[in-house]
């Protein structure tokens, strides 16, 4: 979101301290081709240059929200998660593809390949994880599928090498263009 470039970075520089953003490709992408629209969007989302320069800063790591599965309901899918109907390998290729165009994106701005995927409205299934891992993410941040907007327990997925201890934190998921402040304020 643009909001991180313009208020967090500086605080996270102030402070010396460190953000992950979890990027939509699509949003991005669409926000670089015509930035001047930004200021009609309520939360409007960065550029691929603004992305780089927090990256260069060192202190945001920039993960992935998917390139274009960040669509609630779509062809039986929610967000990120296989869909009823969808056949495993059909599911794989677009995941597949996905992951691919936005690390290509990354690399066209020299930004550091993304290895933490956040599920879009937290929706995940062990066979999503599975493809997601196959993709190359090593981490995965998911919800515990309860009720579909309330704040939900993140989980890394084993084969990332992480202990349980250290496994388990709480986010605010929020609906797409929603601003925050809505949820918090």
């Amino acid at each position: 979101k643009l909001g991180v470039y313009k208020n967090a970075l500086p605080l996270l520089q102030k402070y010396n301290m460190k953000a992950v953003l979890s990027v939509i490709g699509a949003e991005i992408h669409a926000a670089s081709e015509n930035p001047e629209l930004r200021s009609k969007n309520p939360a409007p989302y960065c550029t691929w240059e603004e992305l780089a320069e927090m990256s260069a800063s060192g202190h945001v790591e920039i993960a992935s929200h998917s390139y274009g599965f960040h669509v609630y309901e779509h062809d039986g899918r929610i967000g990120a998660d296989c869909g009823e109907a969808e056949t495993m390998a059909d599911f794989r290729l677009e995941a597949y593809e996905d992951f691919l165009t936005l690390q290509g994106c990354l690399k066209n701005y020299d930004i550091p390949t993304a290895v933490t995927f956040a599920y879009p409205y937290s929706e995940r299934s062990v066979p999503a994880d599975e493809v997601w891992i196959r993709c190359g993410y090593q981490i995965l941040l998911g919800g515990n599928m309860e009720s579909v907007r309330a704040p939900r327990i993140n989980y890394f997925i084993p084969e990332a090498g992480l202990n349980a201890n250290s496994s388990v934190l709480r986010r605010i998921a929020r609906m797409h263009g929603t601003p925050i402040e809505d949820y918090i304020g």
